[in-house]
């Protein structure tokens, strides 16, 4: 009888050691580090003047926003670049205001977590 207890608590320990091994979650691996950036659109068309929105996330390996802050810059003086005031920071993704100011081609530069991406601008003169 002692023989059988103590063999119980041998593979009980045994399994309690494997099951502990087993806790190493592969989804949960790099969840909160930054992949690449999601950027919508990918190509602007905006008139001189006139304005339109482009959103940015940060993605993790998974495919999931991982919550950073996204900071987003005009690449010349063809557009100018601002954070959308109605935007909570709680509220993903990032939104930005790109207004055409001279025609020609421009783009937006994004960054977070180290990573970087860019969404061309064409900006055009009304007719």
């Amino acid at each position: 009888m002692m023989k059988r207890i103590g063999l119980l608590v041998v593979i009980g320990l045994g399994a309690l050691s494997v099951a502990a091994a087993c806790d190493d979650n592969p989804l949960a691996k790099d969840r909160d580090k930054v992949d690449r950036l999601f950027l919508n659109p990918s190509f602007v068309n905006v008139l001189v003047g006139d304005s339109t929105f482009v959103t940015a996330n940060a993605i993790n390996i998974h495919n999931e926003p991982t919550g950073d802050s996204v900071a987003g810059e005009a690449c010349d003086g063809k557009v100018t670049v601002k954070l959308d005031p109605e935007r909570t920071a709680f509220e993903l993704p990032e939104r930005f205001i790109v207004r055409g100011v001279t025609a020609g081609e421009s783009c937006l530069n994004v960054t977070s977590g180290g990573k970087s991406a860019s969404v061309t601008i064409n900006v055009v003169e009304p007719e």
